[in-house]
């Protein structure tokens, strides 16, 4: 899919990490050809997903093989691992020299070393049929060890890079730094783009709370920084001049809905700073990016998704599942496009099928305006009712933001529980709360936690929340 660009770019810097080691793109595709000598025919490997210049080379050199992707997050629990090797039986692992234990390493035999990454071979290789064109299987959660997959091939792959490049407009000087997570759909998108267009990765384990984080992202010629509200949040509490005091040409925000009081202020920092902000909204099964919208160029509601990508098409589907025509008339949003997934995998059984999915059904609900913009008004499930009348989940907590209550709401048996972290605690919160939400303090339970549950993307583990009850 990348082949014909990285052999274009191939003198260039394609990662680059904080001790300044290098990897060009010629040396891709060195290891690439290493790597095609012993994986000749369509197999399954593993890669163990971490922030470091072997785990992005040989995501890269397997992403141009014919080879099939499975990234698994560096900190899976041995349990979970051995769960996901029984279920889809990896051909080969592209690991850390230390990451199997001794009851994993059995399994498993080296035969191909780059740096401090080894490709292993399983000692049993199970032969199975896989679809020639899948290229990527990435969990639908941020679960460690969820085996539910969503396919995507390379057509998905491909075109999906190049709507996501008709907006950003990346060049080859252009120059990003590991913000996210590349297992995560969102940081796989990013790390695709920048390849696509010969441009450059800044490889950090480091997080947001590193003073070296910021060293690197101001000296180290960056030009774009990608995160979720949750990162954000933190960039808030540790000064955003740390952000703005670089040398960005753009930022992004994807990953959920973001406090309508942080992202107003981000974009007044971005627009004194003439750095463009694009808001982008996705998900993982449309790999991953549907819509955009340029946020210091047109001014819309914090809840504006924007447009469709090129290439792509919404539309608005009522309860009935007639198309809605109305202006600002509630519907689920329904997105079309070449990008959408090809089914789910549960085991390498699931491998050798693709399913034609010509329109994916987002489960959020939304309107356009006259523009034909469109808005997000909340999850399709997420929604309960008070005397025959329907509220929003995702509206209750936007309400209590913006009256700085950060909290998390689930809907259980019909019972709206609102969770708030300890640090928050007030004698008077719940009165303070049906207030603002307009509920009586006797139709809702408040609930305290230490710290909100996150999935490894950071986003709240919304799924997890019933066992505090």
């Amino acid at each position: 899919m990348f082949l014909s660009e990285i052999k274009k770019f191939s003198s260039s810097t394609i990662f680059i990490d904080e001790n300044n080691e290098e990897i060009k793109y010629f040396e891709i595709l060195k290891l690439n050809s290493e790597i095609n000598k012993i994986v000749k025919k369509k197999s399954l490997i593993f890669i163990v997903s971490e922030n470091s210049i072997e785990s992005l080379t040989g995501y890269v050199s397997i992403l141009i093989s014919k080879a099939l992707i499975m990234p698994i997050n560096d900190q899976i629990s041995n349990l979970d691992f051995e769960i996901l090797r029984k279920k889809y039986q990896p051909n080969y692992i592209w690991c850390h020299k230390n990451f199997l234990e001794d009851n994993l390493i059995k399994f498993f035999k080296p035969i191909l070393k780059f740096k401090n990454y080894l490709l292993m071979e399983s000692v049993d290789k199970k032969e199975y049929p896989i679809k020639y064109s899948l290229k990527i299987l990435l969990s639908t959660s941020g679960s460690l060890g969820e085996p539910k997959c969503v396919k995507l091939t390379s057509k998905n792959l491909k075109y999906n890079t190049i709507s996501i490049d008709k907006y950003l407009n990346l060049k080859p000087k252009d120059r990003t730094i590991t913000s996210l997570p590349w297992s995560y759909s969102y940081g796989m998108s990013i790390i695709n783009t920048h390849i696509y267009k010969g441009a450059s990765i800044l490889v950090t384990k480091k997080s947001l709370l590193d003073k070296e984080f910021w060293n690197l992202l101001t000296f180290g010629k960056v030009t774009n920084f990608n995160g979720v509200p949750f990162l954000y949040e933190i960039i808030k509490k540790i000064g955003f001049e740390k952000l703005f005091n670089s040398k960005l040409r753009f930022i992004t925000q994807a990953g959920g809905k973001m406090n309508i009081n942080l992202f107003q202020e981000i974009i007044k920092l971005c627009t004194k700073k003439k750095i463009k902000l694009f808001s982008m909204y996705g998900q993982t099964e449309a790999s991953p990016r549907m819509s955009f919208i340029e946020k210091t160029r047109k001014k819309t509601e914090a809840n504006c998704i924007g447009k469709s990508v090129f290439g792509g098409s919404f539309y608005l589907r009522d309860k009935n599942h007639k198309k809605v025509k109305e202006i600002r008339q509630e519907g689920e949003l329904i997105f079309k496009g070449k990008n959408i997934f090809v089914g789910y995998s549960k085991s390498f059984k699931d491998l050798n099928k693709n399913k034609t999915i010509n329109e994916l059904s987002t489960g959020d609900v939304g309107f356009f305006d006259e523009d034909k913009n469109y808005y997000l008004t909340g999850r399709k499930s997420r929604f309960i009712k008070f005397a025959g009348i329907r509220t929003g989940l995702d509206t209750i907590e936007e309400k209590l933001r913006l009256r700085n209550i950060i909290c998390a709401t689930i809907n259980y048996k019909d019972i709206l529980y609102i969770f708030v972290e300890n640090k928050n605690k007030n004698n008077n919160l719940k009165k303070i709360i049906s207030k603002i939400i307009k509920i009586r303090h006797n139709q809702f339970e408040l609930k305290y936690l230490i710290n909100f549950p996150r999935n490894t993307h950071n986003k709240i583990a919304y799924n997890i929340l019933t066992k505090f009850l």
